[in-house]
């Protein structure tokens, strides 16, 4: 059987090593990944220059949680008073 190859960008707020490692140990599918720094979402998210969108991908995965990415947000979640101007 051929292999598939399947372009996939991985942007998290966690490390994500452990998930690169089973795409790349697949038996079905041959993945070109092209991962970002772990908890850089909303600075690669932003920043059109860089590399990762400059390359033609099949899938773009956005990895992680509301609250890491919004200090209000885990703020709200453990009951502390929050800033409702933003």
């Amino acid at each position: 059987m051929s292999k598939n190859k399947i372009s996939i960008n991985i942007i998290s707020s966690f490390n994500h090593t452990n998930f690169s490692s089973l795409l790349n140990n697949s038996d079905n599918l041959n993945w070109k990944i092209n991962p970002t720094d772990y908890n850089q979402v909303f600075q690669t998210l932003n920043n059109h220059n860089l590399d990762i969108w400059k390359r033609k991908v099949n899938i773009t995965l956005v990895w992680t949680t509301p609250e890491c990415i919004s200090p209000e947000l885990k703020k709200q979640l453990n009951q502390k008073k929050i800033n409702q101007k933003i």
